[in-house]
């Protein structure tokens, strides 16, 4: 039996790894479970057993991460927790056995061989679904379209049983790892080529820059002549792929429309147009809801935010709403000095200052996002 041991404990690791050894079974070890996924990636153990809580991706995260991926979904995930009941509630639809701390040794050994000759005879199929894609964009650049789009994909992470990720679609000037502080790893073009290429055989969770909350991140090209590559059937593949492996897909899709832009708005379940008190911004805004319209974009599915960018007397919400005939639910207050030192620091709001009355309206978006409209 090869046998990947997941685990923060480094004492219970060398444990685990010594006595399955000596019964004769091949052990790797991961430190935690991004560490496990790229292990299983390159060693495809028999089985793999890990503890629920470590750190960067928890077992729960990894037995869902493992299952939602074709190449990587006949692994069975077995884990062990301190707290079996917590893990019951959370991991059972993902993991093919569930253990308690303390572990028992011989009979975890006899219940692992019991377990992968019950999944060779037939195993329950992996829980399918149909995650949720999330455009967010605007008529006009400059209105804060990604720093909303980190923000709400950040609020939307914050729940413990939701996979969230968030794609730049800016893709000659994307920065959302930057606005999240963290390494850009693959990007979209590099994505969509491999879904291309490889089918099922690929893994989008290679791609992903991590988030310490769990947010996956996907950035745009390194290269921006890499953009052009990019089309209408890819982009199709890849929110395809994203919405059977996440629960909530935030897109970050700038002003514009190019294919890729076009492609995401109408296939999106949810479309999150942001507005500023600016009159030229407001005289597109309503070219771009015209357009919308034109495509057969279900109204219901738009989500209009006021983004508070000044201040201004004049166009307030109310008189805004009048002009563009439709209703804005939601108005994110504006702190200047906040923004600027979010966007510096690379800490959203609502991770900087979960207070502030701006995180408090970036936080009822993600609410009203994840309502069924």
């Amino acid at each position: 039996m090869r046998l990947l041991i997941a685990d923060d404990n480094a004492s219970l690791r060398k444990q685990l790894k010594r006595y399955f050894e000596m019964r004769g079974h091949q052990v790797e070890t991961a430190r935690d479970g991004v560490e496990a996924w790229h292990q299983l990636r390159r060693h495809e153990p028999d089985v793999v057993l890990c503890d629920v809580v470590m750190p960067h991706m928890t077992g729960h995260e990894l037995a869902r991460t493992v299952r939602r991926n074709p190449a990587t979904e006949n692994i069975p995930v077995v884990l062990f927790s301190s707290h079996p009941e917590s893990a019951l509630t959370s991991g059972r639809d993902y993991a093919d056995d569930i253990l308690t701390k303390p572990l028992d040794l011989d009979i975890l050994e006899v219940r692992l061989v019991s377990m992968l000759k019950r999944i060779a005879e037939g195993r329950e199929p992996t829980p399918q679904i149909q995650g949720q894609v999330t455009a967010v964009t605007s008529a006009k650049g400059g209105t804060g379209v990604s720093t909303i789009a980190a923000n709400l994909a950040l609020a939307l992470a914050m729940h413990p049983d939701r996979s969230v990720v968030a794609v730049d679609l800016d893709l000659e000037y994307g920065d959302l790892p930057m606005l999240l502080d963290v390494p850009p790893r693959g990007g979209t073009d590099q994505l969509i080529r491999s879904l291309v290429l490889d089918g099922d055989g690929c893994a989008p969770e290679d791609f992903f820059a991590r988030h310490d909350s769990g947010l996956r991140i996907l950035g745009a090209p390194r290269d921006p002549v890499d953009a052009l590559h990019i089309d209408e059937t890819g982009v199709n593949h890849l929110l395809a792929r994203m919405r059977a492996l996440h629960d909530h897909v935030v897109v970050d899709v700038p002003p514009g429309f190019g294919d890729p832009a076009l492609t995401t708005l109408t296939t999106a379940q949810r479309v999150v147009v942001v507005v500023v008190p600016e009159v030229t911004a407001l005289r597109r805004t309503l070219t771009l809801l015209d357009i919308l319209r034109s495509l057969e974009v279900d109204e219901g599915k738009l989500l209009l935010v006021y983004n508070q960018t000044v201040a201004s007397d004049q166009l307030t919400r109310e008189r805004v709403e009048g002009f563009l005939g439709h209703r804005i639910p939601l108005e994110i207050a504006h702190d200047l000095e906040l923004f600027h030192r979010a966007t510096t620091t690379g800490r959203p709001v609502v991770q900087l200052d979960p207070l502030h009355p701006a995180s408090r309206d970036l936080t009822r978006l993600a609410e009203l996002v994840a309502t069924p409209y």
